[in-house]
């Protein structure tokens, strides 16, 4: 996924353990699909984790599309690495599809290719509105906000309900008061979203204007 940015990732390239690893996790995943999967239907697959799914489920008799929204304007050598690691399982999908024309790969079937803007799923319970009470106990079960959060639900656009189960981790921190402002940054730790650079713009620019929390 780094490296796809152009990005050195752990530094230590993709070797042939990675590859093992990778086909092994792939082929488990994919006996667990061939379940759900009937001959007919189409499969979006999104993003490099998802490629060595492509071929066993084609075989299955699904039709795959697989979509990559991460790449380089100019791919550099780490850029191809990726792909040489990767392009012997998308060449098997029926249609690639990328965020914009400069991701595009050398090495595909141009005919197959097609380029597709990033978009947002409205209808995901991420994306729904919840009322205030809600919101505030989901923040508790959580553990973002302080006070008892031991059960929170919230209801599907299909009407089944979901329930939060899982608490955050807050290694030498503690949950903040109700009413406490936050700044939240909302990604995986990974340099590629510049954590270092939030800390900073928060550590120089709000700490010495608020009582904000960072999130």
């Amino acid at each position: 996924h780094n490296m796809l940015h152009g990005a050195p990732g752990d530094g230590a390239g993709l070797s042939a353990t990675d590859e093992e690893a990778y086909l092994s996790v792939a082929d488990r995943n994919a006996r667990d699909l061939t379940r759900l999967v009937r001959a007919g239907d189409l499969v979006l697959a999104h993003d490099p984790q998802t490629a060595g799914l492509v071929a066993p489920l084609r075989a299955h008799g699904a039709r795959v599309v697989w979509r990559c929204h991460v790449g380089a304007d100019v791919p550099n050598d780490l850029v191809r690495e990726a792909w040489a690691f990767l392009l012997p399982h998308v060449v098997e999908a029926d249609r690639a599809v990328f965020s914009r024309l400069a991701f595009a790969w050398e090495g595909l079937d141009r005919a197959r290719v097609l380029v597709i803007p990033p978009s947002i799923d409205a209808f995901t319970p991420k994306n729904q509105p919840l009322p205030p009470g809600t919101v505030e106990a989901i923040l508790r079960a959580s553990g973002v906000h302080k006070g008892d959060g031991s059960t929170a639900y919230f209801t599907r656009l299909d009407g089944t309900p979901g329930r939060i189960e899982h608490r955050i981790e807050l290694p030498g921190g503690s949950a903040l008061p109700a009413t406490a402002p936050a700044v939240v940054q909302v990604s995986r730790w990974d340099r590629l979203k510049d954590p270092e650079g939030v800390l900073r713009a928060f550590g120089d620019g709000i700490t010495p204007r608020t009582d904000a929390h960072l999130v």
